[in-house]
C-alpha cells in the first residue's frame, strides 16, 4: 500500500473552489441517502448550505433542480423522524 502524506493547512470549505463544494454537497446528500456510515455529524442543511453557497452560472438549472431536490428529501427526512411507526401489512409488532 502507497502512503504520500498532504502538507498544508486546512481551508474553511466556504472558501474552497466551486466544483469542490459541488462536489462535497452532493457526495453528503448521497450518503445521506443511503444512511451510510460515513456520514458523520453533517445533514441535509449542511448539503444545502454546501450547494447554495455557489455563485458561479447555472445555465441549464440543474443546481437549482438537485437543490428542490435535496430540500424535498430534507423535508421527507423530518416527516419521517416525526411520525409514528405504524406496523405494515404482516407485520403484527
Amino acid at each position: 500500500m502507497l502512503e504520500k502524506v498532504v502538507e498544508g493547512s486546512p481551508v474553511p470549505i466556504g472558501s474552497a473552489g466551486e466544483n469542490i463544494q459541488l462536489a462535497a454537497g452532493l457526495a453528503q446528500f448521497g450518503m445521506l441517502l443511503r444512511n451510510s456510515e460515513y456520514k458523520g455529524r453533517g445533514g441535509y442543511e449542511l448539503a444545502i448550505d454546501l450547494i447554495s453557497g455557489i455563485k458561479g452560472d447555472d445555465r441549464e438549472g440543474y443546481r437549482k433542480e438537485l437543490l428542490q431536490l435535496m430540500k424535498t428529501a430534507f423535508d421527507f427526512s423530518k416527516k419521517e423522524n416525526s411520525s409514528p411507526k405504524y406496523p405494515t401489512r404482516g407485520n403484527n409488532n
